[in-house]
């Protein structure tokens, strides 16, 4: 009996393998977990909260938030903010007993690969230290990571993250972090932050 907590694509991919084997299998399916920041939030707040979600377990959580959507306006200032919570929280020193390992060198390597990618693609990046650092990378550390101006073509907007990346994105108009959520795979969690109580019950 195999028991898989992955992505949507991967989880077909292990149903059809399963299923030419007769082999019972047990799915956790969803697709990535929003953070929607709403024209009424708090920035700063919602920074704090978005940072201490993200990296419980160095954002080895299956509901972990997986990409953040904020009114582009805001895009540059949320996203500094966001690295400043980081790294007091967590960041700036691999020695913090408080702040946890990546689980192997090749799921390390995954997260460089998005970053690079992510990078090579035009995204400003945020980071308290390189992760080819060799004081982080000797632990397995993996720099709490911002990754601004994120889109949808790249590798961290399409694979399952689980480690301490946060895309951001920005958004124009209120309908679009709706329309953008709804025409991917349903996420297994959603967090939203504001005031407004009208833009709340519409997401």
């Amino acid at each position: 009996h195999l028991v898989f907590t992955g992505s949507t694509r991967v989880g077909r991919l292990v149903a059809e393998a399963a299923g030419r084997n007769l082999t019972p299998v047990t799915l956790e399916l969803g697709g990535k977990s929003p953070a929607i920041i709403d024209r009424s939030a708090d920035i700063d707040q919602a920074g704090q909260r978005i940072a201490y979600g993200k990296l419980l377990n160095a954002g080895q959580t299956c509901i972990a938030p997986d990409y953040a959507l904020v009114p582009e306006r805001a895009l540059n200032d949320f996203a500094e903010r966001l690295q400043g919570h980081m790294q007091r929280m967590f960041g700036t020193d691999p020695d913090n007993t408080d702040y946890t390992s990546i689980v192997s060198d090749r799921h390390y390597a995954r997260l460089e690969a998005l970053v690079a990618d992510a990078t090579e693609k035009g995204a400003r990046i945020l980071q308290a230290a390189a992760p080819g650092d060799a004081d982080w990378k000797r632990q397995r550390k993996f720099p709490p990571t911002v990754i601004v101006g994120a889109t949808p073509d790249m590798a961290v907007m399409q694979e399952e993250i689980f480690g301490p990346l946060l895309p951001v994105m920005g958004y124009r108009d209120a309908a679009e972090p709706i329309a953008y959520v709804n025409a991917h795979d349903r996420p297994l969690a959603l967090y939203w932050f504001g005031t407004d109580d009208a833009a709340r019950d519409e997401v």
